[in-house]
């Protein structure tokens, strides 16, 4: 399982998520993935994000990036039928988005043994954790009006609220960005630091309640 925004701004879009990696326990081989959930392109113009079933759903978006980056025009067709072929029956969630020859992202979904559907972005989607209150954050503060810089502190405060709800599958902050500075998925150091400052937020977020409450 994991927790994924992809976000449009004003000046780019965000994709936020987390970077768990479980090592699966003794005969429960089945369970878990240990591997990234971000992945650019080799030329680094196009960025995927996956969710559900990862192994599927990252070499849906392998086979993406060889046949559509660089390909101007409506994207959804192609990548439906290319997802629908390489998922079959399992289930698989992803973001993919491209900056060449213009920036746009899309989503895909396909539920197993149910029917795939694929859509550009318009706004922002939540991803993997299905059903977490945290998305509360991320549908309440998204605005396509928002830069970038503040699209990733929105999604930030999501996965961190979302880790508080489920600890054992989400983790630490994984960003990626595309804005002014390029397409790029954050360094650690960079991550840890945004984390940092969320978390103290979101104490005094709940600080601000507990007095609140006090005072009444």
């Amino acid at each position: 399982m994991t927790l994924q925004i992809g976000m449009i701004g004003s000046d780019g879009f965000a994709i936020v998520g987390d970077t768990w990696k479980h090592i699966p326990a003794q005969n429960r081989s089945w369970f878990g993935y240990s591997g990234p959930k971000m992945m650019l392109s080799a030329s680094g113009k196009s960025l995927g994000a996956i969710a559900r079933t990862v192994e599927v759903s990252s070499e849906a978006v392998k086979e993406i990036f060889v046949q559509l980056e660089g390909r101007s025009g409506d994207k959804v067709d192609q990548i439906t039928e290319i997802g629908s072929r390489i998922v079959g029956d399992y289930d698989a969630e992803f973001f993919v988005a491209f900056t060449d020859p213009t920036p746009e992202m899309y989503f895909f979904l396909k539920e197993k043994n149910g029917r795939a559907r694929c859509e550009l972005m318009y706004s922002c989607y939540p991803i993997g954790d299905a059903g977490n209150p945290a998305y509360y954050w991320v549908m309440r503060s998204c605005d396509t009006r928002l830069t970038v810089s503040q699209l990733v502190r929105v999604g930030a405060l999501t996965v961190i609220t979302g880790a508080k709800i489920n600890p054992a599958m989400i983790r630490d902050l994984d960003i990626a960005t595309f804005d002014k500075k390029g397409l790029r998925i954050w360094e650690r150091e960079e991550s840890a630091a945004l984390k940092a400052e969320i978390e103290d937020f979101d104490k005094k977020i709940g600080e601000a309640l507990l007095h609140r409450e006090n005072a009444l």
